[in-house]
Order: C-alpha cells, then structure tokens, then sequence
C-alpha cells in the first residue's frame, strides 16, 4: 500500500512519484514510469520502485526535484520515530539509477530537527539550483503553540559532506538573527 505526495518529471521525461510505503510503518519511496504509457522503468532500481527505512518508523515524502543536468533525484518531507511524539525534516538526494548518492550527507540522506524541543518540523519543497546546491523550504511549530513558520535554507555546495548541515543549522536556528536567510559555503581542504 503507497501513497503519493510529490509528483514530477525527470530530464528524460519519465514520471516520477514520491510519498510513501506502508510496510509495517511508512516508508520513505519513490516509484518511476515511462511517461505516457505509465509502466514501471526497470532502470530505476532494478524494478521501478525505491523506498528506505529511516531509523524511526513513520517517515513520508512531500515534496521531489530533479536537477537539470546530472539527474540527481532531491527529496524531502518528514520523519518521526515511533517512540516520539514529534517529526523532524527528512531529505535526501537519489541517483538517477535509483539508489541513496552517497555524496549527500555520508549516506545519502539527512534528518533535521531546527529547534530541538519536541516541535514538528515539515519539508514542503526542494529544488536544485544549476550548480548543485540544494534548497529546502518548509514550516516549522517552532513556539509550540501550533502557529507553524515558515524557513527557507540555502545550501551551496559539492556534497563531499552535509556534515555541517546538521551541525550547524540548530545553531542557525537559535540565533538572536534568525530571520535572514543563512547562507553557508563549504570548501574541503586540499
């Protein structure tokens, strides 16, 4: 059982729909069809279907982007771990061939949580811009009251390593100038 939350095409014109799996939780997944005859692409990881399971348990996609010239699939949407009672952003970036890039993030994929204090945070859209960066737009209950805000992030870089993503943003996050958009630069070392 699936269900679809995203919806785009790839550069080679294929279908591609991202939401979730119920296994015996939601999954993160991801189906690609030839388009317009809608039939599953063997291609994309082996069968036509892709789908992983974060730590946690409750985990869906909400939002799909491809970028224009490598093919690179970026994700996102939300992950929450079964024993908890709020969800953190999930994003992640896929191969055109249908398997986690591992040059994202180490693995491929990455959870946020901005606040840190028990609030839920959501990805409502990602998108490539033409060098390779990533953005990540999405809302937040970051005062826990349930008005929800909105964030954007921008993220320029190589994707040697998102390490300083998930360090560095909660950071970001509580900072007397949170309000402008945070720019960050990463340059591995030589």
């Amino acid at each position: 059982q699936g269900r679809a939350e995203a919806a785009t095409f790839d550069t080679s014109g294929r279908l591609l729909l991202a939401g979730s799996a119920l296994y015996d939780f939601n999954r993160l997944a991801m189906a690609r069809f030839s388009y317009p005859d809608c039939v599953l692409d063997d291609d994309f990881n082996v069968d036509g279907y892709w789908n992983v399971d974060l730590p946690g348990g409750i985990e869906a996609l909400t939002a799909i982007s491809v970028h224009p010239t490598n093919g690179r699939i970026a994700v996102g949407g939300y992950q929450k771990d079964i024993l908890s009672t709020e969800y953190d952003m999930v994003v992640a970036v896929i191969s055109d061939a249908g398997s986690l890039y591992s040059g994202f993030s180490e693995n491929g994929w990455l959870t946020l949580d901005f606040n840190d204090a028990g609030y839920d945070d959501f990805v409502a859209r990602v998108a490539f811009e033409n060098a390779g960066g990533l953005f990540a737009a999405g809302t937040t209950d970051y005062t826990g009251d349930g008005a929800d805000a909105d964030w954007v992030m921008f993220y320029v870089g190589d994707y040697d390593s998102a390490a300083w993503l998930y360090q560095r943003v909660p950071d970001l996050w509580d900072d007397p100038q949170r309000g402008r958009v945070p720019l960050n630069w990463a340059i591995g070392p030589v």
